[in-house]
């Protein structure tokens, strides 16, 4: 979006009006007290259309699934609507029950939970990529890894000669500020983390 402006015929450009979109209905399933078909199929749809011009949405959607289900494991998130909004992971979501009758403490559920979602997620990935000899996306785990480490190879070096692979210049937390948006960000990030400790320490005194 920020590149917009120069290079207007980006793939992500594209995809973005999708994007905010789709990210519009998820909020409006997640707030919503009952769910509509319509929401899920415009859901759907947007996803498809947010996927079709841009190969690396595939990225923002785990993004987003992540953060849908540290939400969903802490307990603000109802698990019809998550099993809803990510039918195709259900697997994790239909086993807390099991783990609910062994009485599985409030603390091992979470770290449970996690570790499945990790495992179905990263090493899953990696594992079926090394199997099938899958490396159309390799570029950016060797991107990744060159940021932080001495790797490089063409197209690590081709795509860190452009700007918007480099780290992030130090003027731009100072603009964030004059504009005051860090400032509320921050404000922003405490109060939720707050109540995310506060919650979590009630489930656990419990």
């Amino acid at each position: 979006c920020t590149r917009v402006m120069w290079t207007p015929p980006l793939r992500e450009s594209f995809s973005y009006p999708f994007l905010v979109l789709q990210m519009l209905l998820v909020t409006h399933i997640l707030r919503a007290t009952k769910l509509y078909r319509g929401s899920l199929i415009a859901l759907c749809i947007s996803n498809v259309f947010f996927m079709l011009p841009w190969q690396f949405a595939q990225f923002v959607l785990l993004t987003q699934i992540a953060s849908l289900f540290a939400v969903y494991v802490v307990g603000y998130i109802d698990i019809c609507k998550l099993r809803k909004i990510i039918y195709i992971h259900m697997g994790i979501l239909a086993m807390k029950p099991h783990f609910l009758k062994i009485n599985v403490s409030e603390l091992s559920l979470w770290v449970i939970q996690g570790c499945f979602w990790l495992f179905g997620t990263v090493i899953l990935k990696y594992l079926t990529s090394k199997i099938f000899g899958i490396a159309d996306d390799a570029h950016i785990g060797n991107l990744l890894t060159s940021k932080f480490f001495s790797y490089k190879d063409f197209d690590t070096l081709l795509y860190t000669c452009a700007a918007e692979f480099d780290f992030m210049e130090k003027e731009t937390p100072l603009r964030y500020t004059k504009t005051l948006l860090l400032p509320v960000v921050l404000v922003v990030f405490v109060a939720i983390v707050r109540k995310i400790i506060s919650d979590m320490w009630g489930v656990l005194a419990k």
